[in-house]
């Protein structure tokens, strides 16, 4: 007979990599908001654009530009005035490119 336990253990070897299949592709550009759509990056999106000196509000988390590195990790890029989701397997660009210059 089965443990229970053998059982969550089984199913969660299953479904954490199907999970992780929805976070950022390496060498892939993201907007904010797909990142959100594919998993939990907000604070990681926060914590982005409080390290280059921009605020973490709506518009910023939303429609800024992010580089996907390894393991899920985001680099700012730009900040868009209209951030586009290229697709599946395509980067997110920019519509129309903001510079940001701080406060």
């Amino acid at each position: 007979m089965t443990k229970p336990i053998t059982i969550l253990l089984a199913l969660a070897a299953t479904v954490l990599p199907l999970a992780e299949a929805k976070a950022c592709k390496e060498g892939l550009k993201y907007c904010g908001s797909t990142l959100l759509r594919r998993g939990d990056y907000l604070d990681e999106i926060r914590n982005e654009l409080e390290r280059v000196g921009i605020p973490p509000r709506e518009g910023f988390v939303w429609n800024s530009l992010f580089d996907c590195g390894g393991n899920g990790w985001i680099g700012w890029q730009a900040y868009c005035g209209t951030c586009i989701d290229g697709g599946d397997g395509k980067d997110d660009y920019c519509k129309f490119d903001v510079p940001w210059y701080g406060a």
